[in-house]
């Protein structure tokens, strides 16, 4: 979703989405719930909306996406039909992903999705990325900074890579 949440915020300034926070809240909801999940996180943290997902590896570079919107007592408020993405093809996957959350949330499309751009376009920066980012949130920040930074070399330019970079430099 962290990926996501910036291209969310820009098609719908009304959202309040602080990426940093929002998943800071979420990973202290693992630490300190004794089974954590979706719905007991919307009762937890209270926010109006909770977008989550169901993400299954199929093996062979093949993931399966469902988008889910809870409100804030769990509930299940909109369900996506399943997406199949490509691993190995991240901008494809990016686009999918913003289209079901889109729909999930009753944002707009933008007047020109061919303006669209992944923010992480290379299948190895992305996989960096992801194990960089779950690593910041345990509080191995030493290593996620080395993921990442190296997911900056495979992916240059990319100003989401940078700011996550900048959250681990900050940190440690």
């Amino acid at each position: 979703m962290d990926w996501l949440l910036p291209e969310i915020q820009k098609r719908s300034p009304g959202l309040h989405i602080d990426p940093f926070t929002s998943l800071i809240v979420a990973q202290v909801y693992r630490e300190v719930a004794n089974d954590p999940n979706a719905q007991g996180f919307a009762r937890w943290c209270g926010a109006g909306a909770i977008l989550t997902g169901q993400l299954t590896d199929l093996g062979n570079d093949q993931l399966r996406v469902v988008i889910e919107l809870l409100d804030s007592e769990g509930s299940l408020v909109y369900e996506s039909n399943p997406v199949l993405l490509n691993a190995m093809d991240p901008t494809s996957a990016y686009a999918a992903m913003l289209g079901e959350s889109g729909m999930a949330l009753g944002l707009l499309e933008t007047d020109d999705e061919t303006d669209l751009t992944s923010p992480i376009t290379n299948s190895a920066a992305m996989a960096l990325y992801a194990e960089g980012l779950a690593q910041y949130f345990v509080g191995q920040v030493s290593t996620a900074e080395m993921n990442l930074s190296d997911a900056m070399e495979l992916n240059p330019g990319s100003g989401f890579l940078d700011s996550r970079l900048f959250w681990a430099k900050s940190d440690r």
